[in-house]
């Protein structure tokens, strides 16, 4: 699902009575999303396989520390 990225800040309008700044700003939809397939495999082990060799596929994904 494409999700709003705020592509730069055009005007702080004011401060609120809670302290937050009103702002008017530009934001564009971008398309980024991960694909998570989970099966089971019969034997109750955990594995964890990636295409991208940018991710980590060992202890250090967080996908891996969630199952833990």
């Amino acid at each position: 699902m494409p999700r709003p990225k705020s592509i730069f800040i055009w005007k702080s309008l004011a401060i609120a009575p809670d302290g937050y700044h009103e702002l008017a700003m530009v934001m564009q939809s971008v398309s980024l999303a991960d694909r998570v397939d989970l099966r089971a495999n019969g034997i109750e082990q955990f594995r964890l396989s990636c295409d991208s060799p940018e991710v980590p596929a060992d202890e250090n994904n967080l996908a891996h520390k969630a199952q833990g």
